[in-house]
């Protein structure tokens, strides 16, 4: 039955509570299919959907894509459109090796990375109609080369030293890819290993420092 035939799925996805903690059998998820002709169809996994959690997992065949229609939005109602290539959801074009305008300015303290001539040529390219995944490839490797540059800067002025890239913003493979690669030649680049970079690295800290703090009282 194709998209068109069969009838039309309810607007609102299910949202599977728990009352205490869970453990979620991909086999035992709750599936969901979001969509209409007009906006295209998307496979859901949810997983849970409470007022302080959503968490699911959404597919698209290969080549295809969706967008949102007056039944059913997207968040903010952004008009998205997302492509599959060779199997892997890529919002950023891969093969995009453009970039935007930025400023360092060493004029004060602390120094300042101006990215608003990034942010002018972003809306010039939107209202030309460049696609969104050359746009966010180009916003990336904008972001990656002023991480480099403005290391650069600081290693001319105080020297060599390490880079440790850390915090959420590096869970995310395409930035961190490109802020190595624009480093790894003349610096010594350290990411996470065994400890995520974003939330869960701050919990297991807090954790860490808790259990100081118990052991000293003597709790």
């Amino acid at each position: 039955m194709t998209l068109v035939e069969r009838p039309a799925p309810p607007k609102s996805s299910p949202r599977p509570v728990f009352d205490g903690p869970a453990v979620i059998r991909r086999a035992d998820v709750t599936r969901h299919i979001w969509g209409d002709p007009a906006a295209g169809e998307v496979f859901d996994w949810i997983y849970a959907s409470t007022e302080r959690v959503h968490m699911l997992v959404f597919g698209v065949p290969a080549g295809g894509g969706f967008r949102h229609s007056e039944d059913f939005r997207t968040i903010f109602a952004a008009d998205e459109l997302l492509h599959v290539l060779s199997g892997v959801l890529v919002i950023a074009d891969p093969a995009e090796a453009g970039a935007y305008c930025f400023n360092l300015d060493r004029s004060q303290t602390p120094w300042t990375l101006d990215l608003r001539p990034m942010v002018r040529q972003i809306v010039s390219d939107m209202t030309d109609g460049i696609a969104a995944s050359m746009i966010s490839a180009r916003f990336h490797n904008t972001i990656g080369a002023a991480s480099g540059a403005m290391v650069r800067a600081v290693a001319a002025q105080y020297g060599a030293m390490p880079v440790v890239l850390t915090g959420g913003c590096f869970q995310n493979d395409r930035l961190a890819e490109r802020v190595v690669g624009e480093l790894s030649n003349d610096f010594t680049v350290h990411l996470h290993e065994r400890v995520p970079p974003g939330d869960g690295g701050i919990a297991l800290g807090q954790a860490v420092i808790a259990g100081a703090i118990v052991r000293r009282l003597g709790m």
